[in-house]
């Protein structure tokens, strides 16, 4: 195979591997890149009480995930280009509040999540091999979810208390479609629910 595509004899032993370049016309060899990155992270709050058993709060944070290259046996070139930062900017308000002389207490919380260049696992269609994996950024994409914590102090020795959450599929509001230079377009997996506890 290594002949018929790049006009050079190569011996492959059990076990071994070779990567093509992104043309599929030659071996690639040592595959050199540079990922050159930097980020400022920030967080900023505001509380309102409204009174002793109420409390209003919200809050605005920005957060990166930095990016790399993936460490994988590749077979070719294109599966090892780098991913790059991630950047989150999450939003959060709520309440806290006690009631019935401070034995039931409440927590509610609505939060929401904008990301540029999320980093997921894609696709990478391919005309020898069909199908290839890679690391990849989603340009654009976004969470949104609800958070509710109630705790009942039946005695002073019995508490109960309930927790439920709710986060829909991540959206991802500019799918994908990189051009590849040698067969179909790159594309993100399906995507998955993911709990809003993951972003705390």
């Amino acid at each position: 195979m290594a002949g018929v595509l790049a006009g050079v004899p190569a011996n492959i032993q059990p076990g071994g591997c070779i990567t093509f370049n992104e043309t599929m016309t030659a071996l690639a060899g040592m595959v050199h890149d540079r990922l050159r990155e930097d980020n400022l992270s920030w967080r900023a709050g505001l509380d309102w009480a409204l009174s002793d058993d109420t409390l209003l709060y919200g809050t605005i944070s920005r957060g990166y995930k930095s990016g790399g290259f993936p460490v994988i046996a590749a077979n070719t070139s294109r599966q090892l280009l780098p991913v790059r930062q991630e950047e989150v900017t999450s939003y959060e308000m709520g309440t806290k509040m006690r009631l019935l002389d401070g034995a039931l207490r409440t927590n509610l919380a609505d939060y929401y999540s904008d990301y540029r260049d999320k980093q997921v696992f894609g696709v990478l269609t391919d005309p020898l091999f069909r199908t290839l994996e890679r690391a990849l950024n989603v340009p654009k994409s976004e969470i949104w979810g609800l958070e509710a914590d109630v705790s009942w102090r039946l005695t002073a020795g019995l508490t109960a208390r309930a927790a439920a959450s709710c986060t829909p599929p991540v959206h991802h509001r500019r799918p994908v479609h990189a051009a590849a230079a040698v067969g179909g377009p790159v594309r993100p997996v399906q995507a998955a629910r993911i709990n809003g506890t993951q972003f705390l």
